[in-house]
């Protein structure tokens, strides 16, 4: 369940980075 937690978030972080270089 933890495991699932950290998987979505490292998911986000790196859409979240990709989001920002492209801007």
């Amino acid at each position: 369940m933890v495991q699932s937690f950290s998987v979505v978030f490292l998911y986000w972080f790196y859409v979240f980075m990709k989001s920002a270089s492209e801007n």
